[in-house]
């Protein structure tokens, strides 16, 4: 083949956020209700947080024009669809989770076809919008919601989903801890983007039958200064321990260590902060080791962060 010298003629959509799927057979949908496409089938059915579902926008008419939007499977053109519209703003959307302008900006997800939250699901979520307005001096969960449209979805979920992602922190080898010092730094790593740490954990990595002994408390700090807590009525630091019995024999490699707390406030972090791993002194004893084999062992360290819009 080679690049054509005239004119090619192509009919032209003007999607402007609208386009029109094919509705799951027996699916009911309706106008007005949020909607989404499997990638399995290309099919577009009621949204929900399941896997495989790419956001749609919110169902403006039946494709025919008439009024139904139940899914048939003819296998012809005779099909029922639905039109669905992304790129536009739904006003006085109920939101829970919404109390407060500074909800603007927040991600919101749909749990069905008409029930939203700013909650990320455990699994399978991806955002249907965000809060881009509210009235000014109210405390109630509804809001004006921009849905996003089938292609800003699909671009998204390219991308990695832009919600929640696992990084690693580094290693920290036990023959290197302290127990003598307290607030020593273990770990220091600068975060970039604007999320919202979710979990810390350790990995075991190595072994040897040799540790005769240690323990090491630590806890995590956000740009050096505001410890990360658990969220209870007299919050405390969030710690996570690590036990020289969890490298001692060759069964504890890959074993995960979770901290000890539930993540529960001053959890979030914008571009150029720093996430920082420190030993806390009471409750730490020397890693010590009795024999003279060379190995070591140790943790690779690692954090889950909740992407959120911003810097």
């Amino acid at each position: 083949m080679a690049d054509a010298t005239t004119t090619i003629s192509r009919d032209f959509k003007e999607p402007m956020g609208t386009y029109s799927f094919k509705i799951k057979n027996t699916e009911v949908m309706v106008v007005g209700g949020a909607a989404a496409v499997a990638l399995t089938t290309g099919l577009t059915e009621n949204a929900d947080d399941t896997a495989g579902l790419i956001p749609a926008g919110i169902v403006v008419s039946a494709e025919d024009g008439g009024s139904s939007l139940t899914g048939t499977n003819l296998a012809t053109e005779a099909d029922k669809g639905a039109v669905c519209r992304g790129g536009i703003i739904i006003k006085d959307v109920t939101v829970t989770g919404v109390s407060s302008y500074a909800d603007i900006g927040a991600f919101v997800y749909a749990t069905d076809n008409q029930t939203f939250t700013l909650t990320r699901p455990a699994d399978d979520a991806l955002p249907y919008g965000i809060i881009v307005d509210k009235s000014r001096a109210s405390t109630n969960t509804t809001c004006d919601v921009y849905f996003f449209s089938f292609v800003e979805s699909a671009m998204m979920s390219a991308a990695g989903g832009g919600t929640k992602s696992c990084i690693s922190l580094g290693y920290v080898d036990a023959g290197g801890l302290m127990d003598d010092t307290d607030n020593a730094v273990i770990l220091d790593v600068q975060l970039f983007g604007h999320g919202k740490i979710t979990k810390i954990y350790a990995v075991s990595q190595g072994y040897s039958t040799d540790w005769a002994t240690g323990t090491t408390v630590t806890d995590f700090t956000i740009a050096g200064g505001t410890a990360i807590n658990d969220g209870a009525a007299s919050p405390t630091t969030i710690t996570l321990t690590l036990l020289e019995t969890s490298i001692d024999a060759a069964a504890d490699r890959g074993t995960t260590i979770d901290t000890s707390d539930t993540i529960g406030g001053d959890n979030e972090f914008h571009d150029g902060d720093n996430l920082v791993m420190a030993q806390v002194n009471a409750g730490t004893t020397a890693f010590t080791k009795t024999g003279g084999t060379a190995d070591s062992g140790g943790w690779n360290i690692y954090a889950e962060i909740e992407w959120l819009p911003g810097s």
